[in-house]
């Protein structure tokens, strides 16, 4: 689905606007796996959490209790023509990466202080018990011409988890016009394990 999108996109046939909703696809793709695992269906929504209030991508939320949330992030984008003609070169995953990594950082901490109360205690123990449980899932375009990145990027994302109740991460490439999977990623970071850990607290 992405490759023919971005065949497209190269063209200059999708208009910004429109390219970004790609990560939206993204998010609900997973919503429907989540509901096929678990039985129940998660949403996007405004949730407010100790200083701010969040766009979520994955919510349960029974009875106005938040209990599980997460984000999901598609980074990346090859090198495309502008609606003008402008050629723009292409942006890979790790570009972004940072900023990305920031907010969802900020965002778990808020909701777990905003549902659990500010007394932390052992951050680890905090982080592992405190609602909601808080999940993220990354699909990550490596360019061309930064195939060593991946390293880089497998330990900002293992960093992640002293954040996170869990972290998922695809990272993928271009060959030939089509998209392939990297590389298997380190255990701790499959998105399998990621599903199967936030449908247990579903149902919990």
């Amino acid at each position: 689905m992405y490759s023919g999108l971005n065949s497209y996109r190269r063209k200059g046939l999708v208009p910004e606007g429109e390219y970004r909703q790609k990560g939206n696809a993204f998010r609900d793709m997973l919503i429907e796996l989540i509901k096929k695992r678990s039985g129940i269906r998660l949403e996007d929504r405004r949730v407010e959490g100790f200083t701010d209030i969040h766009d979520i991508d994955l919510v349960f939320m029974p009875d106005n209790i938040l209990k599980v949330a997460g984000e999901v992030k598609l980074l990346g984008t090859p090198a495309h023509l502008l609606e003008s003609g402008e050629e723009k070169p292409e942006r890979a995953g790790h570009v972004d990466v940072d900023k990305r990594l920031k907010e969802v950082k900020f965002t778990a901490v808020d909701l777990k202080l905003r549902y659990s109360g500010i007394n932390v205690g052992m951050w680890d123990d905090w982080i592992a018990n405190a609602k909601p449980a808080f999940y993220s899932i990354w699909g990550c375009m490596i360019g061309e011409k930064t195939p060593k990145k991946v390293d880089l990027l497998t330990r900002k994302f293992i960093g992640l988890r002293k954040y996170n109740n869990g972290v998922g991460v695809l990272f993928y490439t271009e060959r030939e016009g089509n998209y392939v999977r990297i590389r298997d990623t380190p255990a701790e970071l499959g998105i399998d394990m990621v599903i199967e850990n936030l449908c247990k607290h579903l149902t919990e």
